[in-house]
């Protein structure tokens, strides 16, 4: 962790001073362009100006002698009022000669006041390296050039040719001295920068560890989390898996049970039935036949609710298969009307049913269909009171073929419409169950529908009734 932290703070260092290097190498650069053009202009203009003084005082030259040649020079500088450029600056007035460049003066002046004579040879070749400045001062233009001057020494010179003479000026500073300013100043700028750079550095180094050991932290409590979470997740499976075994062993329970029941009890209701009905002659007393009456009636409740539970035990283990057909939705609902007649005449609640013209035909499980309609009309009637009306239709949308039983009874609570199709749910004013249902019908029909990828809706008002939809989808 420890090498990790110095590796990252080496390589910020780095690549701030890299940064630092390069900001600090490009605003040295030009300040140093901007002062050589500076000086360039003013090395120019000396030069410019001080041809332009000799040529107007001296309008012959010709055959004079050197003192006199000095002379005109030194009235020209004092009439300029010249001022000296550093301790390297110099003028040098020089003339053609063939094709040599012979040296007139050359005036050194230092600290502005102070002034030498250099000894140096008279002539250089035109052509020579050292000849640069003069060379261009003897051109008959006007201009600033770096180069090598008589020494062989890089200078910054500004150069001017004498105006109806064969003469030319140059004035000159060495561009070491040019340099050394900023050459000082970029090391010291650099210098502070580097210190501050590594300051910072450690600063944002040390701010960086903080968050670093933050964000381990967080890392560290994620990982926690996760590893939490994953355990968690273990045992939520193993609770599936123990609900799932417990459901597979309840569903088998149940199915078994239904089989074992509904053996004997076929058995008690057909005697029963048989006694109530004297097929062998009378009882010998009228209490027994009631008894008989009885007995049959209970039978074929218990006969319901083991079939109830058989087939939602099948629902549950997903072992109840379907079939699929196309079917008359006409003859369906007719069929459903003619079983459940006797039930509503008995319950005095009037039962009828619509059917379109020309409805097409629904897709699905004959047997199932009929345990839908079968289960919804028979509860509604159950449980509308007397002089009520229950209603059976049909009728289509763009989803499929809705089929819709509506009856006048007690209706539910919205609350507790969402539970009633929970397996043995009961509520007080539920008219869907009452002390004589199973509890099961909605929880079956719910189940069915959606093994038909259907929908069961529920819609319900207190003291109005009740309407449930079943949407079964069109063929695909």
């Amino acid at each position: 962790m420890k090498n990790s932290s110095l590796k990252r703070l080496v390589l910020m260092i780095g690549t701030l001073i890299v940064a630092t290097m390069s900001t600090a190498f490009m605003v040295g650069f030009n300040l140093y362009s901007a002062a050589v053009e500076s000086e360039e202009d003013r090395l120019v203009v000396a030069a410019k100006s001080l041809a332009s003084v000799i040529s107007v005082s001296h309008r012959h030259i010709g055959e004079d002698s050197d003192e006199e040649i000095l002379l005109i020079i030194q009235e020209a500088m004092a009439e300029l009022n010249y001022q000296g450029f550093g301790t390297t600056g110099e003028i040098v007035f020089s003339r053609k000669i063939g094709k040599t460049i012979s040296f007139i003066s050359k005036r050194r002046h230092i600290d502005n006041s102070n002034k030498t004579e250099n000894s140096i040879d008279d002539t250089l070749p035109l052509l020579s390296k050292r000849a640069l400045p003069m060379r261009y001062a003897l051109s008959g233009e006007s201009g600033s050039v770096i180069g090598p001057d008589y020494r062989g020494v890089d200078v910054l010179a500004g150069y001017s040719p004498i105006k109806g003479l064969n003469w030319g000026v140059v004035v000159k500073i060495d561009l070491n001295e040019v340099q050394a300013p900023f050459d000082a100043a970029f090391l010291m700028g650099f210098a502070l920068t580097l210190v501050t750079t590594f300051i910072s550095a450690i600063l944002i180094y040390a701010q960086n560890e903080g968050v670093i050991n933050d964000l381990s932290g967080v890392t560290r409590k994620l990982q926690t989390e996760l590893q939490r979470s994953i355990k968690l997740e273990q045992e939520l499976k193993i609770s599936l898996d123990v609900s799932k075994n417990a459901n597979k062993a309840k569903s088998d329970f149940l199915s078994s049970m239904s089989h074992d029941l509904r053996t004997p009890l076929n058995a008690i209701i057909g005697f029963s039935e048989a006694i109530s009905l004297r097929i062998f002659g009378p009882v010998g007393s009228i209490k027994y036949e009631e008894y008989a009456i009885d007995i049959h009636k209970s039978s074929l409740y218990l006969l319901e609710l083991i079939n109830d539970i058989l087939n939602l035990s099948k629902l549950d283990a997903g072992k109840y298969i379907i079939d699929k057909e196309s079917i008359d939705p006409e003859e369906a609902i007719t069929e459903c009307y003619d079983i459940l007649s006797k039930l509503s005449q008995d319950k005095g609640v009037e039962l009828s049913i619509q059917i379109p013209k020309g409805i097409p035909s629904v897709f699905a499980d004959p047997l199932s269909l009929k345990k839908i309609l079968i289960n919804l009309t028979s509860n509604a009637i159950k449980y509308t009171p007397k002089g009520g009306n229950v209603n059976l239709s049909i009728q289509l949308d763009s989803k499929g073929h809705i089929f819709k039983v509506k009856d006048t009874g007690l209706g539910i609570p919205k609350e507790k419409i969402v539970s009633i199709v929970e397996p043995f749910s009961r509520h007080d004013v539920n008219p869907h169950h009452s002390e004589e249902g199973t509890g099961l019908g909605l929880s079956i029909v719910k189940s069915l529908v959606d093994l038909h990828d259907g929908n069961l809706e529920i819609t319900s008002e207190l003291h109005v009734g009740t309407s449930v939809k079943v949407t079964l989808p069109f063929k695909t």
